[in-house]
This record gives structure tokens, C-alpha cells and sequence, in this order.
């Protein structure tokens, strides 16, 4: 039979979401993204919304957000930003445009 995790209060476990993504919230207690959705929605805790890095989903940080439109002001090319940063060219005109990240200055 596996080992059971014990399940975070929800107190711990907003915390937690506060400062860290539900991907490392799930290594943390080494169990994985829907266990930690699961829990959220358990506690009522909105799983859709974040915004930025703490989206599970996001490739990129703010600090990067920021470097990829001040690179792109001193005149590297999209088609650049994309592969190093390992994203589209799409991408970098919506993050350029604050199409996507617009909370971030």
C-alpha cells in the first residue's frame, strides 16, 4: 500500500502558494500538481488566475519579462529573444506590446 502524504492546512498551504508555484509546492511535498489542485480545490482555494511565474504553466520569470522588453528596446530581434529565452516570436511581440504580463513594469 503507498505511503500517505499528510495534506497541508490550509493555512500552510496558501502560504505556500503565496510565494512558491503549485509545481514547487508539489515537489515540496514530493506529490504531484493535481494532488496539490486537488487540495486547493478541497479547501476552496482558486486554482485558475495566477498570473506570472506562479502559473504552473509559465516558461518565463518576471526578472526575464523585464530583460526580454529592455533587450528588445535596445533593438534584438524577436526571432533572438525566442530562442534563447525558448519561447515563440509571437510570444516576445505579446510580452513586448504587454499583451501577456501586463502586471509586470
Amino acid at each position: 500500500m503507498p505511503k500517505r502524504i499528510p495534506k497541508p492546512s490550509r493555512q500552510e498551504l496558501k502560504a505556500l502558494l503565496d510565494d512558491y508555484t503549485i509545481i514547487k509546492v508539489a515537489s515540496r511535498f514530493n506529490v504531484c500538481t493535481s494532488t496539490v489542485q486537488y487540495w486547493m480545490k478541497s479547501y476552496g482555494i482558486k486554482t485558475r488566475g495566477f498570473k506570472g511565474s506562479k502559473n504552473p504553466h509559465s516558461k518565463l520569470t518576471e526578472d526575464q519579462v523585464k530583460t526580454i522588453r529592455l533587450e528588445f528596446m535596445r533593438g534584438i530581434t524577436g526571432v533572438e529573444l525566442a530562442e534563447r529565452y525558448g519561447i515563440s516570436s509571437s510570444c516576445v511581440s505579446r510580452i513586448v506590446i504587454r499583451d501577456t504580463w501586463p502586471h509586470v513594469r
